[in-house]
């Protein structure tokens, strides 16, 4: 009776220890984006994996022993490599290794250590397929382009038109010969003064009509 219940005893305490060894030995990722594991990355590509390679030797092996893949490598999204690219991961999913089936095509988002690429299951590499196409960064955005400033317009000079300088009218009175002087008549002895005034008067009179003849003839 009581090997009995020190076999049931030994079995649960081993059922205890599994159930709390498995989360130690689980990989545990902090979740991040495409654009995130893109930026830490320091080499992406995409490539089929043509070759597994196992460089561990021995009886005793580690989940954390390195399998080296070799890629045909397609195209390059960051960093450079080479035509038959060379990764390494951890052989085991318990220590974040990250396992490629032959023959393949997986987007590769992996480090560099010592100049050799080391990718896991926290660095966003996965397998590309007909549903999920590789992440490309998005294209820098661009400013729009200055507008330029409109050029200052400059008022045309206004040009001064000519203007006819008015012809000097020449004064009627301006050529005129100087009138002659009129001396008033003197009173012939034994003549009245009415007859003196009179005969002043006419000499007047003609004095005009010979002015006015002489104007119009230089007007004409």
């Amino acid at each position: 009776m009581r090997s009995v219940r020190a076999a049931v005893l030994a079995f649960a305490a081993s059922i205890l220890l599994v159930g709390f060894a498995s989360p130690c030995l689980a990989c545990s990722c902090v979740q991040q984006t495409d654009q995130q594991h893109y930026q830490r990355a320091a080499v992406v590509f995409v490539g089929k994996a043509i070759e597994r390679h196992d460089p561990s030797e021995g009886d005793y092996q580690s989940s954390a022993d390195p399998i080296h893949w070799t890629f045909d490598v397609e195209s390059t999204q960051k960093g450079t490599t080479t035509r038959k690219q060379i990764v390494s991961s951890s052989r085991d999913e318990a220590s974040c290794g990250f396992t490629f089936e032959i023959g393949k095509r997986y987007q590769v988002f992996a480090s560099k250590t010592n100049g050799e690429l080391r990718t896991s299951l926290c660095d966003g590499t996965r397998e590309v397929n007909g549903g999920q196409g590789p992440y490309y960064p998005p294209a820098p955005s661009t400013p729009p382009p200055a507008t330029p400033s409109p050029a200052p317009t400059v008022a045309p000079t206004p040009v001064p038109t000519p203007t006819a300088s008015p012809t000097p009218t020449p004064s009627p009175t301006a050529s005129l010969s100087p009138l002659p002087s009129v001396e008033p008549l003197e009173p012939v002895a034994g003549q009245s003064p009415g007859v003196a005034v009179i005969a002043t008067v006419l000499a007047l009179v003609a004095l005009g009509l010979a002015v006015g003849l002489t104007f119009q003839s230089r007007r004409a």
